[in-house]
């Protein structure tokens, strides 16, 4: 999912507070606009429901009729990259417009999200204006709106090396002209830019339950498609099932399904490679705070000899003996997991994506649809 978790969103949304306090003095049909003073100025790493395999990156632009933002850069070296936009007007949850990597035009060597791996040379610009269909443009504003603030969304899934986490290259810079094609700036980006100053929950530090749910004693929940109403920020080539977890003592929860084939970008394959899925993984958050408390991503799980991943959640204290893929359940007694799919290929027909409301996943999944059971510690 893409919106912020508790202690996340509370920093974010500070910032975004912050943020459109200066946006808000922008009157985007005048032709003389204040801008932000730089790019990217809000940044986490877990945004709500999100990844923490994920770097999110966000910009407020004033839109105009006659806006035209460039958004410039070279292609990062990560598994995988998008720009998408929002608006304040529903609350962030729904995009309106994205433009995924290999659909980005390189202006310079090649695009490395179509199947081979790019150099430091390959760039790309990408043109908003508040409406667009144009090839390598995108959309800032939804239909039937001319003026207003487009928030412009970076994110960096899984980079190369987990020590550049803007993919070994710098971010992008936005050059902003407005009415009459009048220069309105070039916004480099922020010194506060840099994940580094950010970090991840410390999850180490996340208390085990110690209170019984109310509701612990009613059997596991099938994993279904979530509400879209619980999306801040959502990802356009993601999508979702989730379930409820309810503690007890000694519980733990199993999650099991049948690995979809991923590229393995941290070892040299290229992203554009056909595999099932670009990407998949499976997280914990808290409910009601939406707060991310771990994921496991495709790279990091240990697939059995027969292709399936069990995944297991639980107090540290109830954790199985040789568990290898193992989440903690967090800082209270309800929370809930997520299986992420991002991008199948077009010969993968058993993907969340193919899933529709009402459906059950087994259905069309079959053995890539995620089940959950609950066992004691000491389970397998």
């Amino acid at each position: 999912m893409g919106g912020c978790g508790r202690g996340e969103t509370v920093r974010v949304m500070f910032l975004v507070a912050g943020l459109l306090a200066v946006a808000g003095n922008c009157t985007p049909a005048t032709g003389s606009q204040a801008i932000p003073p730089c790019g990217w100025p809000v940044v986490t790493t877990s945004a709500a429901a999100g990844d923490t395999a994920a770097i999110y990156w966000l910009t407020p632009i004033p839109m105009g009729p006659e806006t035209r933002v460039v958004i410039s850069g070279a292609f990062p070296h990560a598994r995988y990259f998008s720009v998408q936009t929002y608006t304040l007007s529903d609350g962030f949850t729904t995009t309106v417009d994205a433009r995924l990597d290999r659909d980005i035009p390189a202006v310079a060597g090649q695009n490395p999200y179509l199947g081979q791996h790019g150099s430091t040379a390959d760039s790309y610009e990408l043109v908003m204006r508040a409406h667009s269909r144009a090839p390598g443009e995108i959309s800032g504003l939804p239909p039937g709106t001319d003026v207003g603030i487009s928030w412009v969304m970076l994110r960096i899934y899984l980079p190369d090396n987990p020590a550049e986490p803007t993919g070994g290259v710098p971010l992008p810079t936005l050059a902003v002209t407005h009415r009459d094609g009048a220069p309105a700036g070039t916004l480099e980006p922020c010194a506060s830019s840099d994940p580094d100053s950010w970090g991840n929950p410390d999850v180490e530090s996340v208390a085990d339950p110690f209170v019984t749910s109310p509701d612990a004693a009613q059997p596991a929940t099938p994993f279904a498609l979530p509400p879209s109403s619980l999306t801040r920020f959502p990802n356009a080539d993601n999508r979702y099932l989730a379930a409820p977890l309810r503690w007890g003592p000694g519980r733990v929860a199993v999650v099991e399904f049948r690995a979809p084939s991923t590229p393995d970008t941290r070892s040299g394959e290229s992203p554009g490679l056909e595999r099932d899925l670009r990407y998949w993984s499976v997280c914990v958050s808290s409910v009601p705070t939406l707060q991310t408390v771990q994921c496991l991503s495709d790279h990091e799980t240990v697939v059995d000899p027969d292709g399936n991943v069990r995944v297991f959640i639980s107090a540290s204290a109830d954790r199985p003996v040789g568990a290898s893929n193992w989440l903690p359940w967090g800082p209270i007694p309800n929370a809930g997991v997520a299986v992420r799919h991002m991008i199948p290929s077009a010969a993968f027909g058993q993907s969340i994506h193919e899933v529709d409301g009402g459906e059950d996943p087994f259905d069309v999944m079959g053995a890539f649809a995620p089940s959950l059971r609950y066992c004691s510690n000491g389970c397998s």
